[in-house]
């Protein structure tokens, strides 16, 4: 069975991961960080951090990232 990864934040944006071959829950990397909200789908996980932009981690995996896109605010 694949591993498969559960996302958390605690009460102070704090992001924790699970994962099924782990026993505990582990800190996310940049622990300087606070987050409001993640989701997360198979390939990548993303969030509105507490100073309101948007941070996306991917999933290392053989296949690369083909296309890079680029969004503004109030972009027409």
């Amino acid at each position: 069975m694949p591993s498969t990864i559960l996302w958390a934040s605690d009460i102070w944006g704090k992001v924790y991961t699970l994962s099924t071959d782990g026993q505990q829950w582990e800190l996310c990397k940049d622990g300087q960080l606070e987050f409001k909200r993640i989701s997360a789908v198979q390939a990548c996980c993303w969030g509105i951090a507490s100073d309101h932009h948007i941070y996306i981690y991917v999933h290392a995996s053989d296949l690369p990232i083909r296309y890079q896109e680029e969004t503004y605010e109030n972009q027409v």
